[in-house]
Protein backbone atom coordinates (compact mmCIF):
# COMPACT_ATOMS: atom_id res chain seq x y z
CA UNK A 1 0.00 0.00 0.00
CA UNK A 2 3.13 2.31 1.09
CA UNK A 3 4.28 1.35 -2.39
CA UNK A 4 1.20 2.07 -4.27
CA UNK A 5 1.18 5.71 -2.35
CA UNK A 6 4.45 6.40 -3.12
CA UNK A 7 3.48 5.81 -6.74
CA UNK A 8 0.91 7.46 -7.04
CA UNK A 9 2.40 10.71 -5.74
CA UNK A 10 5.20 10.42 -7.78
CA UNK A 11 3.30 10.05 -10.73
CA UNK A 12 1.30 13.45 -9.69
CA UNK A 13 4.23 15.20 -9.33
CA UNK A 14 5.77 14.40 -12.80
CA UNK A 15 2.17 15.02 -14.16
CA UNK A 16 2.41 18.49 -13.07
CA UNK A 17 5.84 18.82 -14.51
CA UNK A 18 4.86 17.51 -17.90
CA UNK A 19 1.55 19.72 -18.05
CA UNK A 20 3.04 22.88 -16.79
CA UNK A 21 2.62 25.62 -19.39
CA UNK A 22 5.63 27.56 -20.49
CA UNK A 23 6.58 30.49 -19.05
CA UNK A 24 6.92 32.20 -22.62
CA UNK A 25 8.94 31.96 -25.34
CA UNK A 26 11.75 33.52 -27.57
CA UNK A 27 10.48 36.42 -29.79
CA UNK A 28 13.78 37.50 -31.07
CA UNK A 29 17.62 36.69 -31.65
CA UNK A 30 20.31 37.77 -32.55
CA UNK A 31 24.01 36.26 -31.84
CA UNK A 32 25.09 33.25 -29.80
CA UNK A 33 22.24 32.57 -27.01
CA UNK A 34 22.31 29.23 -25.05
CA UNK A 35 19.16 28.21 -22.89
CA UNK A 36 18.81 25.06 -20.49
CA UNK A 37 15.33 23.51 -19.27
CA UNK A 38 17.13 23.63 -15.93
CA UNK A 39 20.20 24.65 -14.22
CA UNK A 40 21.52 20.89 -14.39
CA UNK A 41 20.59 20.54 -17.88
CA UNK A 42 22.87 20.88 -20.80
CA UNK A 43 22.96 24.02 -22.93
CA UNK A 44 20.97 24.65 -25.83
CA UNK A 45 20.51 27.06 -28.69
CA UNK A 46 17.35 28.28 -29.00
CA UNK A 47 15.00 29.34 -31.67
CA UNK A 48 12.58 31.81 -32.32
CA UNK A 49 9.38 30.88 -30.63
CA UNK A 50 11.55 28.23 -28.38
CA UNK A 51 9.22 27.47 -25.03
CA UNK A 52 11.07 28.80 -21.61
CA UNK A 53 10.11 27.07 -18.16
CA UNK A 54 10.41 28.91 -15.64
CA UNK A 55 13.31 26.94 -14.03
CA UNK A 56 15.03 27.28 -16.94
CA UNK A 57 18.12 29.60 -17.54
CA UNK A 58 19.19 31.76 -20.10
CA UNK A 59 22.72 33.67 -21.43
CA UNK A 60 23.68 35.62 -24.00
CA UNK A 61 27.67 35.74 -25.86
CA UNK A 62 28.99 38.98 -26.56
CA UNK A 63 27.20 41.23 -28.98
CA UNK A 64 23.90 39.76 -28.70
CA UNK A 65 20.75 39.77 -27.19
CA UNK A 66 17.93 37.81 -26.97
CA UNK A 67 13.43 39.53 -26.38
CA UNK A 68 11.44 36.63 -24.23
CA UNK A 69 7.85 37.67 -25.03
CA UNK A 70 5.56 35.85 -21.65
CA UNK A 71 2.46 34.49 -21.80
CA UNK A 72 0.67 38.27 -21.15
CA UNK A 73 2.54 39.68 -23.63
CA UNK A 74 5.06 41.13 -21.57
CA UNK A 75 7.99 41.19 -23.39
CA UNK A 76 11.92 41.02 -21.66
CA UNK A 77 15.02 42.03 -23.67
CA UNK A 78 18.40 40.04 -22.36
CA UNK A 79 21.28 42.47 -23.31
CA UNK A 80 24.93 40.81 -24.62
CA UNK A 81 27.28 38.68 -22.37
CA UNK A 82 24.57 37.77 -19.37
CA UNK A 83 23.35 34.81 -18.23
CA UNK A 84 19.59 34.89 -16.09
CA UNK A 85 17.10 32.15 -14.88
CA UNK A 86 13.69 32.27 -16.23
CA UNK A 87 11.67 33.30 -13.05
CA UNK A 88 14.43 36.35 -12.71
CA UNK A 89 13.74 37.93 -15.52
CA UNK A 90 9.90 37.01 -15.24
CA UNK A 91 10.19 38.78 -12.12
CA UNK A 92 12.13 41.82 -13.41
CA UNK A 93 9.68 42.33 -16.21
CA UNK A 94 7.08 42.15 -14.45
CA UNK A 95 7.98 44.80 -11.66
CA UNK A 96 9.58 47.42 -13.77
CA UNK A 97 8.15 47.17 -17.33
CA UNK A 98 4.39 47.06 -16.54
CA UNK A 99 4.07 50.46 -17.97
CA UNK A 100 5.22 49.48 -21.33
CA UNK A 101 2.86 46.24 -21.91
CA UNK A 102 -0.21 48.12 -21.15
CA UNK A 103 1.22 51.00 -23.95
CA UNK A 104 2.27 48.80 -26.28
CA UNK A 105 -1.34 46.70 -26.01
CA UNK A 106 -3.28 49.43 -26.17
CA UNK A 107 -1.21 51.47 -28.85
CA UNK A 108 -1.94 48.24 -31.07
CA UNK A 109 -5.36 48.14 -30.84
CA UNK A 110 -5.14 51.66 -31.36
CA UNK A 111 -3.29 51.58 -33.94
CA UNK A 112 -5.51 48.45 -35.67
CA UNK A 113 -8.25 50.70 -35.44
CA UNK A 114 -6.86 53.48 -36.68
CA UNK A 115 -5.59 51.27 -39.91
CA UNK A 116 -8.87 49.87 -40.54
CA UNK A 117 -10.31 53.39 -40.60
CA UNK A 118 -7.92 54.73 -42.86
CA UNK A 119 -8.24 51.56 -45.43
CA UNK A 120 -12.34 52.15 -45.67
CA UNK A 121 -11.32 56.01 -46.00
CA UNK A 122 -8.68 55.17 -48.70
CA UNK A 123 -11.68 52.61 -50.74
CA UNK A 124 -14.34 55.60 -50.24
CA UNK A 125 -11.18 57.74 -51.77
CA UNK A 126 -10.51 56.11 -54.93
CA UNK A 127 -14.57 56.33 -56.05
CA UNK A 128 -13.29 59.66 -57.03
CA UNK A 129 -10.67 60.52 -59.67
CA UNK A 130 -8.23 62.68 -56.98
CA UNK A 131 -6.10 65.59 -59.42
CA UNK A 132 -3.68 68.26 -57.57
CA UNK A 133 -6.44 71.17 -58.94
CA UNK A 134 -8.68 69.68 -57.17
CA UNK A 135 -10.56 70.71 -53.72
CA UNK A 136 -9.65 67.14 -52.24
CA UNK A 137 -6.41 67.40 -52.75
CA UNK A 138 -5.01 68.26 -49.16
CA UNK A 139 -6.59 65.00 -48.24
CA UNK A 140 -4.19 62.95 -49.88
CA UNK A 141 -2.48 60.18 -47.63
CA UNK A 142 0.74 61.61 -46.06
CA UNK A 143 4.30 60.90 -47.08
CA UNK A 144 5.15 58.61 -44.39
CA UNK A 145 2.49 56.43 -42.90
CA UNK A 146 2.71 55.85 -39.24
CA UNK A 147 1.57 52.32 -39.84
CA UNK A 148 4.47 51.63 -42.10
CA UNK A 149 6.60 52.94 -39.60
CA UNK A 150 5.61 50.86 -36.66
CA UNK A 151 5.98 47.74 -38.77
CA UNK A 152 9.90 48.89 -38.71
CA UNK A 153 9.78 49.13 -35.09
CA UNK A 154 7.87 45.62 -34.84
CA UNK A 155 10.68 43.89 -36.77
CA UNK A 156 13.00 46.21 -34.68
CA UNK A 157 14.65 47.93 -37.10
CA UNK A 158 15.09 51.42 -34.63
CA UNK A 159 17.52 52.84 -36.70
CA UNK A 160 14.74 53.45 -39.28
CA UNK A 161 12.03 53.40 -37.51
CA UNK A 162 12.96 56.45 -35.03
CA UNK A 163 13.92 59.30 -37.91
CA UNK A 164 10.35 58.13 -39.64
CA UNK A 165 8.47 58.68 -36.10
CA UNK A 166 9.80 62.00 -35.55
CA UNK A 167 9.13 63.24 -39.61
CA UNK A 168 5.27 61.45 -39.31
CA UNK A 169 4.88 64.03 -36.09
CA UNK A 170 6.37 66.89 -37.64
CA UNK A 171 3.45 66.26 -40.77
CA UNK A 172 0.94 66.65 -38.65
CA UNK A 173 1.64 67.50 -35.15
CA UNK A 174 -1.69 67.45 -33.64
CA UNK A 175 -2.88 64.53 -35.54
CA UNK A 176 -3.76 61.00 -34.44
CA UNK A 177 -0.89 59.50 -35.97
CA UNK A 178 2.30 61.95 -34.21
CA UNK A 179 0.38 60.72 -30.67
CA UNK A 180 0.83 56.90 -32.02
CA UNK A 181 4.07 58.25 -33.45
CA UNK A 182 5.03 60.00 -29.80
CA UNK A 183 4.20 57.16 -27.65
CA UNK A 184 5.93 54.64 -29.64
CA UNK A 185 9.36 57.30 -29.15
CA UNK A 186 8.34 56.85 -25.61
CA UNK A 187 9.26 53.10 -26.11
CA UNK A 188 12.02 53.37 -27.67
CA UNK A 189 13.21 55.32 -25.50
CA UNK A 190 12.75 53.43 -21.99
CA UNK A 191 14.05 49.92 -24.45
CA UNK A 192 17.59 51.99 -24.99
CA UNK A 193 17.39 53.45 -21.46
CA UNK A 194 17.70 56.75 -22.87
CA UNK A 195 15.89 58.84 -19.35
CA UNK A 196 16.41 62.14 -21.00
CA UNK A 197 14.84 61.31 -24.37
CA UNK A 198 12.17 59.67 -22.76
CA UNK A 199 11.31 62.41 -20.57
CA UNK A 200 11.31 64.35 -23.56
CA UNK A 201 9.12 62.39 -25.12
CA UNK A 202 6.21 62.30 -22.31
CA UNK A 203 6.19 66.22 -22.12
CA UNK A 204 5.77 66.21 -25.20
CA UNK A 205 2.97 64.20 -25.21
CA UNK A 206 1.23 65.80 -22.26
CA UNK A 207 1.19 69.19 -24.20
CA UNK A 208 0.19 67.90 -27.12
CA UNK A 209 -2.70 65.33 -26.13
CA UNK A 210 -3.39 66.38 -22.64
CA UNK A 211 -6.64 64.04 -22.83
CA UNK A 212 -4.74 61.32 -24.13
CA UNK A 213 -5.41 57.84 -22.83
CA UNK A 214 -1.36 57.14 -22.55
CA UNK A 215 -0.83 59.43 -20.28
CA UNK A 216 -2.20 57.99 -16.93
CA UNK A 217 -0.42 54.61 -18.21
CA UNK A 218 3.15 56.31 -17.92
CA UNK A 219 5.81 56.34 -14.56
CA UNK A 220 5.11 58.53 -12.19
CA UNK A 221 7.82 61.35 -12.20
Amino acid sequence: MKKLYVTLVFGLIMLGILGAEPAGKIRFIFGDVHYRINPNAGWTIPKINSELEMNGVIRTGSNSNVEIIWKDNTITKLDASREMSIKSLYDLAHEKRGWTTQIKDKAQKMGLQQKNRAEVAGIRRDEVELKSESELYWDADPMVSVFDVIALYEQHKLSEAIPLFKTVIEQGPLHKDAEMAIVYLILISEEQKDSAQMKKYIDVLKKDFPQSTFVEMLPIE
